[in-house]
Parts: structure tokens; C-alpha cells; sequence
């Protein structure tokens, strides 16, 4: 059975997108038509980025990443996965900035950064999967 997690939003994406809009709004008002449709096209293209960037752990060993509509996805065999790991951007105490979940793969350093919903259950999930077809 296949697991799938949602992409969690952070607060720096809210704000791009956020500015995406000012732009838009400021370029209606100074008539730039040119740029009021590419910003447009822009702003789809990350708010689908957004809201359906999807982790889906396959039965039968494989991590398909999926950045929305318009981005071809990736996919990552349990073979190729050499280790999965928290992580997190600037510490204040126990508070970080930014967490995310680290998946290094391959031969050459190559790695992915995501960020699930719900982190320790995706970690544990990926990690079963890996483990059960290994």
C-alpha cells in the first residue's frame, strides 16, 4: 500500500508568493501588461508548487517526489537511498528556523531536501520501507 505525505509550506514561500501578488498588483496599476501576464504565469506556477508537491513511499521500494502539475517528478529507488536524517537551518535553543528531512543518495553526494508535514512519521515510514525491501 502506497503512503503519500503532503509538502509543508514554509513561512519564506508564503512570502515569495506574497510578493509575487505586490508585483502584480503594482504592475496593473502602472498598465504593464507584458509583465502582468508573465507574473501571472509565474505566480500559477509556484502556487502549484505549493500546495501539491506530494511524498509518496511505493510498496514496492520507491520515493516519488512530485513538485505539482507542471514539474516532472523524481523518483528514488530504496537501493539508491544511503541515509535519511533530520535537519534544520539556524537553532535559537530548541527553536529552528527551518526543519526539513535530508535523503542522500547515491554515489557523489547527491541529496534531496523535503519537508513533510509530519517529519518522524515520514522518516519511520521511508525508513520501514527501505529496511522491509532491503
Amino acid at each position: 500500500m502506497d503512503k503519500v505525505f503532503h509538502s509543508r509550506i514554509a513561512i519564506g514561500q508564503y512570502l515569495g508568493a506574497l510578493l509575487i501578488v505586490f508585483n502584480i498588483l503594482l504592475c496593473v496599476r502602472m498598465n504593464y501588461l507584458l509583465l502582468i501576464i508573465l507574473s501571472l504565469l509565474f505566480l500559477a506556477f509556484i502556487l502549484d508548487r505549493l500546495f501539491f508537491t506530494r511524498y509518496t513511499i511505493t510498496s514496492d521500494g520507491r520515493l516519488i517526489i512530485s513538485y505539482g502539475h507542471f514539474s516532472k517528478s523524481k523518483e528514488l529507488r530504496c537501493e539508491e537511498i544511503i541515509a535519511i536524517e533530520p535537519g534544520s537551518s539556524m537553532k535559537f535553543g530548541k527553536f529552528a528556523v527551518m526543519r526539513f528531512v535530508i535523503v542522500r543518495y547515491g554515489f557523489g553526494g547527491k541529496f534531496e531536501l523535503l519537508l513533510p508535514k509530519d517529519e518522524r512519521n515520514f522518516i519511520k515510514a521511508l525508513s520501514d520501507a527501505c529496511l522491509s525491501f532491503n
